[in-house]
């Protein structure tokens, strides 16, 4: 290769921008419109988060709440082996409570 061809293929892009050049005005159009555009999107997420599920009701809410439904199915003219698959759901969250309040080991991470 001659240093002509070096020196040419160097330059070659001197006569071509590769860059776009913008005056004062321009930029701060462009930057308005880019703003604008994230504006526009972010109330469009906000607006696709209205579409999420609630979420699930705490442990102690849902303790409470199986309780009162105890209460009322216990009153009622049922079977008793409903009112025992009640208290068996009932047992279930309260050993989960158990769980959450008891704290924890270096053993049980490592078992």
């Amino acid at each position: 290769m001659v240093i002509e061809d070096k020196h040419e293929w160097i330059h070659i892009d001197d006569n071509c921008l590769t860059y776009e050049c913008l005056a004062n005005d321009d930029i701060v159009t462009s930057v308005l419109n880019v703003s604008a555009n994230e504006h526009a999107t972010d109330i469009d997420n906000i607006e696709e988060d209205d579409d999420l599920p609630p979420p699930p009701p705490k442990l102690h809410d849902a303790i409470a709440a199986i309780d009162r439904a105890l209460q009322w199915l216990e009153c009622q003219n049922v079977d008793k082996i409903h009112v025992l698959h009640l208290k068996e759901i009932r047992e279930i969250a309260r050993k989960k409570n158990r769980q959450a309040l008891k704290q924890s080991t270096l053993d049980s991470f490592l078992a």
